[in-house]
């Protein structure tokens, strides 16, 4: 695959890649990176195609990257992100401190064989856990449970039918949002003006 690099910034930036392995963090999606001693070796796969890079203000980059997978790898979900490390030169008299920041592109690795796809809805409920309401918006909340060895992308609706039978229905999940294995992820729909729904 490739990743490309932009630098946005008015000033040349010099920068250097790494690999890390990322789990799931908090409910809400956001990835958890680990520790070096805890992160799996399938991370020595990786060959990114430059080992450092200088752009110049608005220039871009592609860097190519390979992935050798082997034989007896286990099948399932291999979860990484390829980092790119903004090392600021050292200044004149300058002390030990300093600002480093690094943006990356997360990896999602799926080995084929036997692959485990399944899930479980812990929870549907309000977000605030109300049951009555004399206004909108109302916030739906769902927690989706991941029991498989692959990533999944659920995708649902919610149908509210009223007193006449008229029917709105809402996307809960938009099928992009990944739930990784042995995970819990939390999905939120809006009901009222700010869905666009009346």
């Amino acid at each position: 695959g490739v990743v490309k690099v932009y630098n946005e910034t008015a000033a040349s930036i010099f920068l250097i890649p790494s690999v890390e392995e990322f789990t799931a963090g908090s409910e809400d999606g956001q990835p958890s990176y680990l520790l070096e001693e805890q992160r799996g070796e399938f991370l020595d796969w990786f060959i990114v195609g430059e080992d450092s890079l200088v752009l110049g203000p608005g220039q871009a980059a592609v860097v190519p990257f390979v992935v050798n997978i082997p034989a007896n790898a286990v099948p399932g979900g291999y979860y990484a992100t390829i980092f790119w490390e903004n090392i600021p030169p050292q200044q004149p008299g300058a002390g030990n401190v300093g600002v480093r920041g690094k943006v990356g592109t997360l990896i999602f690795l799926k080995v084929k064989g036997e692959l485990t796809e399944s899930g479980n809805l812990l929870e549907f409920n309000t977000a605030d856990g109300k049951s009555n309401y004399n206004q909108l918006p109302i916030i739906f909340s769902a927690r989706f449970e991941n029991t498989g060895n692959i990533h999944l992308q659920p995708q649902a609706t919610v149908t509210l039918t009223n007193f006449w039978g008229k029917q709105t229905v809402l996307p809960l999940g938009d099928g992009k949002g990944n739930v990784l294995p042995g995970s819990i992820r939390r999905f939120e729909t809006v009901w009222g003006p700010s869905s666009g729904t009346d």
